[in-house]
């Protein structure tokens, strides 16, 4: 009898070891899940021209990086003091 107790006594040890191991897994599943969206919603969106690039619902300052259409650049403030994306020279 002592046998067969310690043996389902180790078969259920290694179920909860099992057990424990899948939680843990699945615990870094769902946070790499979380930061990829978390982090997916930091990119840079596009702008449909110069101006919406670096205003708009951005708000960004003078340097700050931009795109619009094509193009990639920084913001920059054009002769009429109207903060504009201005593409990096290729």
């Amino acid at each position: 009898m002592f046998f067969v107790t310690n043996t389902v006594a180790a078969h259920v040890d290694d179920y909860s070891h099992s057990t424990k191991m899948l939680f843990k897994f699945s615990t870094v599943l769902f946070a790499a899940t979380i930061a990829t969206f978390l982090f997916a919603g930091q990119t840079n969106a596009v702008a449909d021209n110069d101006v919406d690039a670096c205003n708009g619902s951005n708000h960004y300052d003078v340097g700050h990086d931009c795109a619009f259409g094509e193009s990639q650049g920084t913001c920059q403030l054009n002769s009429c003091q109207v903060l504009v994306c201005v593409p990096n020279a290729n």
